[in-house]
């Protein structure tokens, strides 16, 4: 788990996410960003090249990869891993 007080940057500053893909040692499709924060967590993900997962907060901006809690994760997963 990465956080940004650990990393030393906030989200949705690109230089969090390649922190994380660059100690992980993966490529950004191998990773999947899950987030409740649409602005920091989603757009800021998606702007550094990795998909991203938006959860549990109401998705006023219609955002295709969406689920109410946690458990639709795994099958937003595996159509994400279908797509590529």
């Amino acid at each position: 788990m990465y956080t940004s007080g650990k990393i030393g940057y906030e989200k949705p500053n690109l230089k969090f996410y390649d922190r994380v893909i660059n100690d992980l040692n993966i490529e950004k499709t191998e990773c999947v960003m899950i987030g409740d924060s649409y602005n920091a967590d989603i757009a800021g993900a998606l702007r550094a090249g990795i998909q991203a997962i938006l959860v549990r907060k109401p998705n006023d901006k219609n955002y295709k990869l969406y689920s109410q809690d946690f458990r639709e994760i795994l099958k937003i997963i595996r159509k994400i891993s279908t797509i590529e």
